[in-house]
């Protein structure tokens, strides 16, 4: 346990006790990144979230795997800017639940998400403010993209990575 606190200290300086006393508590900061946090459970995540995450503006929880309800942020975060779930077991339904509690989001990076499927109908209904999205590496197919296109159109463009998506290729 003492490594994960070590972990979150040196990741995101936002941290003044350890979780085995129950969770640590946020300074008022904007930003989580526990990206490179090992052992970080659902459990874990959540009782972070319940101190401090209605402050956030940016999550950043690249590479979790552990993590099997990545759908808690919708829960405790609602005021999110930024959301980077790459590498992470997020699906359909929880990426609805985040979206749908975030309207205000502009950058999100879902790269190497591999259990997201025909996903990108759900980022359009609930991403009007999207400039940037990472969908590298993901089973996003040509009429995905196309949506996408025709959802932020030229006046209103975002940033859209696709990097060695298979079913572009």
């Amino acid at each position: 346990m003492k490594k994960i606190v070590t972990t979150l200290i040196l990741a995101t300086t936002i941290f003044t006790t350890t979780l085995q006393g129950g969770c640590a508590c946020f300074c008022n900061r904007k930003t989580l990144d526990l990206s490179e946090t090992e052992n970080l459970t659902t459990e874990g995540l959540e009782k972070i979230l319940k101190k401090g995450g209605s402050k956030l503006k940016t999550i950043n929880l690249n590479g979790q795997t552990d993590l099997l309800k990545v759908g808690i942020i919708g829960t405790y975060c609602k005021n999110l800017k930024a959301l980077y779930l790459a590498s992470t077991s997020i699906n359909n339904v929880d990426l609805k639940y985040i979206l749908k509690n975030n309207p205000n989001l502009v950058e999100i990076s879902l790269a190497e998400c591999f259990n997201l499927i025909n996903f990108c109908s759900i980022i359009i209904e609930h991403c009007g403010n999207l400039k940037e999205l990472n969908i590298s590496h993901t089973s996003v197919t040509p009429e995905g993209i196309r949506s996408l296109n025709s959802a932020y159109p030229l006046y209103k463009p975002v940033k859209l990575i696709t990097v060695g998506c298979i079913s572009l290729q």
